[in-house]
């Protein structure tokens, strides 16, 4: 039984749907499988399970490297400004644990797998790539392959491989590097249009809640509490605290909170000036219970 066939009917649903569903994606990913079928169902099956971008690339990833003979592997992807930023890493490399440095996308030996490039092999000249993917290389390389990694006709990705010992890169080999560019690719961007979409609805829905709420009532309590709870839900992990000016005496009043723990704050219409003590102020949002070991309050990243 072929890998393939070991599918089960909702791993192959998936599988498609994580090259672009029907139509040109899919049946590319089918066409480069070619006499190859049983690798690239392989890499289809690892990134179209339900995992995060960044974990689905880490197990394409180690397969790659098993399959070809690699010592270590990376995937980047392109942000819009033509910059590379490291994805995921597996193997031995040069450096170990990130951040890794960024790769700019108008390097001589970069850019031309922006532009259409789709597999490129580096031997001599490995030396002369940036710093951002030599770090993901192996130690003591001999040979990086580097792929581009389209979807929808734009570069998303990078892939790269690396091993100690040059070995041909045959057709077959090619294939498989475009194919699962292409899927990691998909995934990383089926995931970004998931969550744009996600936050989308999130506005609307709050919009529509507080016109409905303001439009049905004058209790300026209850619509204020509502604000401040959708404001936390659309950065998501926030903590929103909504003050209220005093113009008379140049405070601000706390009306209203996303966090039940601050009830105490609100009910006491806790007046902080902005005038002369902005101290008191950043005090007035602090949370109360974040102490990291042996030392004193941290600073709350997500107040607001």
């Amino acid at each position: 039984m072929t890998a393939r066939n070991a599918l089960t009917p909702l791993q192959r649903s998936a599988a498609g749907a994580a090259v672009g569903g029907s139509g040109t994606g899919a049946s590319r990913v089918a066409v480069a499988a070619g006499d190859d079928g049983d690798h690239i169902a392989d890499v289809i099956a690892a990134a179209a399970a339900d995992r995060a971008p960044r974990e689905a690339a880490a197990d394409v990833l180690r397969l790659l490297v098993t399959r070809l003979s690699m010592d270590a592997s990376a995937f980047f992807l392109v942000r819009d400004d033509g910059v590379a930023d490291v994805l995921a890493v597996y193997g031995r490399t040069r450096r170990r644990g990130y951040p890794y440095p960024l790769v700019d996308g108008g390097h001589p030996l970069v850019a031309p797998l922006l532009h259409g490039v789709a597999v490129t092999e580096l031997d001599a000249r490995a030396a002369d790539l940036p710093t951002g993917l030599l770090d993901v290389a192996s130690p003591r390389r001999g040979q990086i392959v580097l792929a581009a990694a389209e979807a929808g006709g734009t570069v998303a990705g990078l892939l790269q491989l690396s091993r100690r010992r040059p070995q041909p890169i045959d057709d077959r080999t090619r294939r498989m590097l475009r194919a699962a560019g292409h899927v990691l690719a998909m995934a990383a961007r089926n995931a970004a249009l998931s969550t744009a979409s996600e936050r989308s609805a999130a506005v609307l829905e709050t919009a529509y809640a507080v016109s409905r709420t303001i439009s049905r009532s004058l209790d300026l309590e209850r619509t204020f509490k509502l604000i401040a709870v959708n404001a936390a839900r659309l950065v998501r992990g926030a903590r929103c605290l909504l003050f209220e000016l005093d113009v008379l005496s140049g405070d601000l009043v706390a009306v209203a909170s996303s966090e039940e723990d601050d009830e105490a704050l609100v009910g006491h219409g806790c007046r902080r000036g902005i005038t002369g003590r902005r101290g008191r102020l950043s005090r007035a949002v602090q949370p109360r219970s974040r102490r990291p070991a042996g030392g004193r309050p941290a600073a709350s990243p997500d107040a607001g």
